[in-house]
């Protein structure tokens, strides 16, 4: 996966907004990392614009949902790309 591809995420899945800039987390740290300050959880599986990868020490997934930037756990996709 590359910046710009279209992914598919799957229904019940949890987009999460977070309360601090992921790119500039050092994952040597030893906490848990940002809380989010806003989820929402799909009701059907939808594509979306991939805007960055490999965040947060490669947990998580940056995306545009609804005109603004969301994470996802990469995880909790399938991969499938079109």
């Amino acid at each position: 996966m590359k910046k710009g591809d279209l992914i598919y995420i799957p229904a019940d899945v949890t987009l999460m907004k977070f309360n601090v800039n992921l790119d500039h987390i050092n994952p040597d740290k030893t906490y848990i990392g940002p809380a989010p300050f806003k989820v929402c959880q799909l009701a059907k599986p939808m594509r979306f614009l991939l805007m960055e990868d490999n965040l947060m020490d490669e947990k998580y997934l940056k995306v545009l949902f609804d005109g603004s930037v969301w994470h996802v756990r990469k995880n909790d996709i399938t991969g499938e790309i079109s």
